[in-house]
């Protein structure tokens, strides 16, 4: 998951949500890194530009902790809800039915409030954190 201000010396967050976005249509990324974009802008017609130019969340500074957490939950939620359906499609494609589908590992298909330990996501889902600037 990819955090960025909007306003950084050189760059801005237009600039780098560009260039990932780019990046992965040019590999065929096969994950889409969720992004989350923090502004101190937050008139309607900034929020639709974010979206626009390819963030899947826009946060107001000054951040409340609450609701920057509330968005990386829902984010963690998605990658497990993806990372459930690819299981089992890959399981009734190796023959497996309906009724064998029902667990994976120690939460359910129908659990929605898994920790984030119990999430079955790929690396390429997993947090890294990379802190720049001062």
């Amino acid at each position: 998951m990819l955090i960025s201000d909007l306003g950084m010396p050189g760059h801005d967050g237009y600039w780098l949500i560009k260039e990932i976005r780019a990046a992965e249509k040019a590999t065929g990324a096969a994950e889409h890194l969720p992004a989350v974009a923090l502004t101190a802008y937050g008139r309607v017609e900034d929020r639709v530009a974010v979206l626009a130019a390819g963030f899947d969340s826009h946060v107001v500074k000054p951040v409340d902790p609450a609701e920057l957490a509330a968005v990386i939950n829902d984010w963690w939620k998605r990658a497990a809800r993806a990372a459930i359906r690819r299981c089992r499609c890959r399981i009734l494609k190796r023959g497996g039915t309906p009724s064998s589908l029902g667990r994976f590992g120690p939460f359910s298909m129908d659990q929605s409030d898994m920790t984030r330990e119990q999430l079955p996501v790929s690396t390429a889902l997993r947090p890294q954190v990379h802190v720049t600037g001062e």
